[in-house]
């Protein structure tokens, strides 16, 4: 050989049958006269015993040293009893032959052999005394034979035996050599199943399911796990060992197009006994979709078993006309899922292409169930997520989506695929706390056209896992793709596994991906391979302290993110530092289905994984727009801690966009990838803005005097709407003429303007946004809008609580601030603030006077509300009204503010002081304080303490300052002076500052210095 292929391990029958066939060939050239079943004979009892039973290795591996040589002739070498369902005594002949194959040596005329026999549960494993021969020592002359009794006590528990008849020589050329019978036979208890259907008639040729609760091995679960199929009498037979089972059968009511599991559970099993399925106690298993006019696409049920032993049995409906299931009481866990959309959108033609906007697949389960039992889809708990299906700038092509998921009893999903046209946005409703995965694959390109082929599904240590109530989207087949590469380390090995190409969030790129990828350790080789889609290696033993640097090329035959290349570089220490470089996922902000951008200013984020680290990294990216021949920095954005590295591509028009994108940590981890063609930039479209008026908008009144506010949207093209600009206009008659509100004002989509005097009923507002291009855009109210006069009207512009949050048994100040917009003075107006507990009741009405409220001023009006020291804890509510006599001019309602409990706290914000100063000079002492509490502080509730220490540390002076009134969250300055003795010692006097809340201090600043000179 060639040093590579010198020696191959394989197994299966295809490999044996070559070999016994050989064996079998040099038997025959040997001794012409062997029969077939001499042939078995002497392979069996001469093979080499491996210390596996005979269910397992028959009578073990050929031996054909042995074969060709045997010392003596067994026949028959195997036994098979069969079952055995009576205590009773089973006789088996077996008869030695001394008649070598090869020459007998001289002076050889018998042979002596000693026999010993055993028997072996395969349950349990252990030896039982069922076997006795009728002589352990037999003398057989040459060329004659003997016959030995076996004789098996089957009075034997319930199970599987095998054993063994071994035969040693005891003296002569074969002194020590061995031949054997193996034999087998089960001991079982005879089950007579019968089922009964829905009517009570025989359910013929129905499948049914045995297996046994809490088996104890292996061979105790195979041995008792069964599926049969009823006769034509609805009958079927199992044999069984002793214990608990499972008995299900499984039918179908074609009426009402649903499953009927008939279970009967955990029957005890200890003789002989019959068992009845009657399909007739099964009762209702049904789901409402809470939502009309839905199909179901398909529903599932299971039955899953969690012991020792993992079994799970499912069925499976496409488009089933209900959503029933029938189902007897059980202790299994059960699990029923359901796929349905709007009726709408069913393809006729072609059912299995779900082109919804909406798609639901939902799961239940319970861990045993007692039916009737009715699911209802309850959406404010499920997850909602909003899926993009894109493709890679191909046209519009046919994708096939299965969507797998697991109940938590559940290893196995069984699920339809389905077709639909993508690119596509759909809203997809799924079961909170339940693993998804999803398949998407080009499934048909339209005619006459062939695109690459792609296959994204989530990386496998990734799944689809979503919290009640969730609300999320999630894009497949996103671009630019980017490589994920991930270490694993432990005490004694370390582990890389990488995908070459995954998507914007985390899905692979199956089957299309291939690559090539160098492993280097200290700057050494140590890999260097061609890789298909992923590579997965593991190092056991590995050098530690050890820096590695991995270089990854890949090529993914895609119309975008053609080619990837990943260099990382890492330490690894130990298993618990850090031994991994950061992971990147790349996204770009404002892609389309197709994964191509409008032309304008392109934003770049980079979501960068570092868990073993709590520092931010730092990340540098480049950009091309040629193929990667030639590389622009990217501009970084401003970002908080925590949130995505943002980049600026700046505006771009009619380009692929290649990327470079470096990622370092602060352990000296790094990566860089560089990714080509990762997504394209459509061509400028020369359009002007895009202005929608908002309000006025048609129908309002609006009062001369009045603040109100005009509001609009403005977009464009290639500007970001901040980089427009806007200018109004208002017109009286309907919009031929104009008049101007404001120039050259920010787009941020509102504007308070104040009602001019030029009532009408034929008002209309213009917006007109100018891109940095020159292109204006315009829009005008849709219809006309009233602008009129009232001889009397106010308005409220402004409340406030304070403070708020407010503590128990504090006072309250209520600001309001309102605005005479009437042509008329206001002789008298009243305010009025009514307050609400967290309960919604009443406690409290406050009022304040305006006299000679004169037209076009603002006049701000204070109301105090002290609250009962147990005031409710909670959320308060308060109005605001404004009366001129009996008419209500303003109001404004739903105000809050939050009662809880007491709190005192104050803090010294700053402290300084005039120095220096001469002796018999007066200094003085600057305290800024705040009252950081939820209480008003009294007047004379607080004070500010200076205490004044000469150059000696001895205390020369005290100062107190009481303070007024002081809410909390407003700043309070306060000055405290002091006139110095002329005799005063020259040198660093030090003070302290304390405020004090009664006798509570609360804060304090110490070892301020001033100068006396």
């Amino acid at each position: 050989g060639d040093g590579r292929y010198d020696y191959v391990q394989l197994s299966g029958t295809s490999m044996s049958t070559p070999h016994v066939s050989g064996a079998t060939a040099l038997l025959k050239q040997l001794n012409k006269s062997l029969k077939p079943e001499d042939v078995k004979n002497i392979l069996i009892s001469t093979a080499n015993d491996l210390g596996y039973n005979a269910y397992q290795q028959g009578g073990g591996r050929v031996n054909i040293t042995s074969a060709i040589d045997p010392p003596v002739l067994v026949d028959p070498a195997t036994i098979s009893l069969g079952l055995i369902t009576a205590d009773t005594l089973v006789n088996s002949t077996i008869t030695f032959t001394f008649k070598p194959l090869s020459p007998v040596p001289p002076g050889v005329n018998s042979i002596t052999l000693t026999l010993e026999a055993a028997i072996g549960d395969v349950v349990t494993g252990s030896i039982v005394e069922a076997a006795a021969l009728n002589t352990t020592t037999v003398t057989i002359p040459l060329y004659e034979s003997r016959a030995v009794l076996l004789t098996i006590n089957t009075s034997l528990p319930k199970s599987i035996y095998v054993g063994k008849v071994v035969a040693r020589v005891v003296e002569g050329p074969w002194k020590d050599r061995t031949v054997h019978t193996i034999l087998g036979f089960t001991r079982l208890n005879d089950v007579t199943i019968k089922m009964l259907n829905r009517e009570g008639s025989p359910a013929a040729y129905r499948p049914i399911l045995v297996f046994k609760h809490n088996a104890i091995s292996y061979e105790d679960w195979t041995l008792n796990l069964k599926w049969e199929y009823t006769d034509q009498n609805g009958e079927t037979r199992v044999y069984l060992t002793d214990g608990e089972f499972y008995i299900v059968g499984y039918d179908w009511d074609y009426k009402a197009q649903a499953d009927v599991w008939t279970i009967a559970d955990r029957v005890s099993i200890y003789g002989n006994v019959a068992v009845v399925l009657d399909e007739r106690y099964a009762r209702e298993v049904n789901f409402d979709p809470a939502k009309p006019n839905q199909v179901f696409a398909s529903k599932r049920s299971s039955i899953i078993y969690s012991g020792w032993w993992y079994l799970q049995s499912t069925s499976l409906w496409y488009y089933p006309s209900t959503a029933l299931t029938y189902m007897t009481s059980t202790t299994l866990d059960v699990s029923f899922s359901y796929e349905y959309y709007n009726m709408d959108y069913f393809n006729v033609a072609s059912p299995y292409v779900v082109d919804a906007p909406e798609w639901h697949n939902l799961i239940y389960w319970e861990s045993g169930i007692t039916p009737s039992v009715t699911y209802v889809a309850d959406y404010n708990s499920l997850v909602e997520r909003k899926t993009e299906y894109r493709i890679p700038m191909t046209p519009k092509l046919a994708a096939r989506l299965a969507q797998h998921k697991w109940s938590p009893f559940e290893w196995m999903s069984v699920e339809f695929a389905w077709a639909m046209n993508v690119p596509r946005e759909r809203v997809e409703w799924l079961t909170p706390d339940v693993y998804y995965r999803t398949f998407y694959e080009k499934y048909r390109d339209p005619p006459w056209t062939l695109t690459p082929y792609w296959f994204f599904a989530h990386w496998p240590f990734l799944k689809e896992y979503y919290p009640p109530g969730a609300r999320i989207t999630e894009t497949f087949g996103g671009h630019p793709l980017d490589t994920h590469f991930h270490v694993y380390a432990g005490s004694y090995y370390l582990g890389m596994v990488t995908d070459i190409f995954m998507d914007t969030y985390g899905h692979t790129l199956w089957w299309v991906d291939q690559g090539h990828m160098c492993v280097y350790r200290n700057d050494s080789l140590i890999l260097d391979e061609d890789i298909w889609d992923c590579a997965w290696h593991v190092w056991q033993g590995d050098p530690r302290p050890a820096r590695y640097r991995v270089v990854i090329d890949g090529w993914s035959e895609q119309y975008l993110s053609t080619t990837l290349h990943t260099e990382l570089e890492f330490t690894v220490v130990n298993e618990a530092k850090d031994y991994a470089p950061p992971t990147l996922y790349i996204m770009v902000p404002g892609l389309d289905l197709n994964n191509t951008h409008a032309a304008g200013k392109v934003i770049l984020n980079v979501y960068v994984d570092d868990p073993r680290l709590s520092s931010e990294a730092d990340v540098t990216v480049k950009f091309s727009v040629d193929g990667g021949e030639t590389w622009m920095d990217a501009e970084p954005l401003e970002r908080e801690a925590g949130e995505p590295y943002s980049f600026s591509l700046g505006r771009l028009s009619d380009v692929y966009v290649s990327l470079w994108i470096e990622a370092a940590d602060g352990a000296g981890n790094r990566i860089s990838q560089t990714v080509i063609n990762g997504f394209y930039v459509k061509p400028l479209v020369n359009e002007p803005p895009s202005v929608t008026v908002l309000s006025p908008n048609g129908g309002e009144k609006w009062v001369v005097g009045s603040r109100q506010t005009i509001r609009w949207t403005a977009e464009d093209d290639f500007d970001m709407p901040e980089e427009l600009t806007i200018s109004l206009y208002y017109s009286t008659d309907g919009g031929e003429t104009w008049e101007p509100i404001e120039f050259e004002v920010e787009n941020t989509g509102e504007y308070e303007w104040i009602i001019p005097e030029t009532p009408s009923n034929s008002c209309r507002v213009k917006v007109e946004a100018v891109d940095t291009g020159g292109l204006v855009g315009s829009d005008v109210s849709d219809a006309d809008f009233t602008i009129c006069r009232v001889p009397y009207g106010a308005e409220i512009t402004y409340v406030e609580a304070v403070p708020n949050p407010v503590g128990q048994g504090s006072k309250m100040i209520f600001n309001v601030t309102v605005y005479n917009y009437g042509e008329k003075d206001i002789p008298s107006a009243k305010v009025y603030t009514k307050i609400y507990n967290p309960a919604g009741k009443p406690v409290k009405t406050l009022s304040a006077t305006i006299k000679a409220f004169k037209h076009d001023t603002e006049r701000t009006v204070q109301m105090t509300y002290t609250l009962p020291s147990k005031a409710a804890l909670g959320d308060w509510s308060y109005q605001v009204q404004i009366y001129m006599d009996k008419t209500l001019l303003d109001e404004a309602l739903d105000n809050m503010f939050t009662v809880e409990t007491p709190s005192i706290t104050g803090e010294i914000l700053s402290v300084s002081d005039d120095g220096p100063v001469s002796p018999g000079k007066t200094i003085n002492f600057t305290v800024e304080v705040e009252n950081t509490g939820n209480t008003i502080w009294k007047s004379k509730g607080a004070k500010i303490v200076v205490k004044i220490y000469d150059p000696d540390g001895k205390l020369v002076k005290t100062l107190t300052k009481t303070l007024g009134e002081t809410i909390p969250g407003l700043e309070y300055a306060y000055t405290l002076s002091w006139k110095l003795s002329t005799k005063a010692k020259k040198g660093t006097y030090t003070y302290n500052v304390y405020l004090y809340h009664g006798k509570l201090l609360l804060d304090e600043n110490v070892e301020n210095s001033f100068e006396v000179g």
